[in-house]
């Protein structure tokens, strides 16, 4: 599997010849994949970066870089490239109630210490 292929669809996760739907993980799991990704952002951009310019052919899905210009700003920032891809939105979603969970609101102080609305 190719990271074009695999990051351009938003059903399943491929490691070597194994898949796993993304429906089917737990939000934990979906959570823990997105933090892989992204610690591993740059290292994908340095395996397909330049390439994705050209991989395409006719007109470009919207998250690949289309030109010189868009690969250069996706190599200096990898994250924000990564999360425009289908598959990184679809395991956000998915991991979503995982990335709420035990989350809890700080109430917001003014320096005073009264609670500002």
């Amino acid at each position: 599997m190719d990271w074009f292929t695999l990051l351009g669809q938003n059903v399943y996760w491929s490691y070597g010849d194994r898949q796993t739907s993304i429906a089917e993980m737990t939000p934990r799991d979906a959570r823990n994949l997105l933090v892989a990704l992204d610690r591993q952002g740059q290292a994908i951009m340095d395996v397909i970066g330049w390439q994705a310019v050209y991989h395409a052919s006719g007109p470009y899905p919207d998250w690949i870089p289309a030109n010189e210009l868009a690969a250069k700003d996706a190599t200096r920032n990898p994250r924000r490239w990564l999360a425009l891809t289908p598959l990184v939105q679809a395991l956000a979603e998915h991991a979503a109630p995982a990335i709420a969970t035990g989350v809890r609101a700080v109430p917001r102080t003014s320096p005073l210490g009264v609670v500002a609305s």
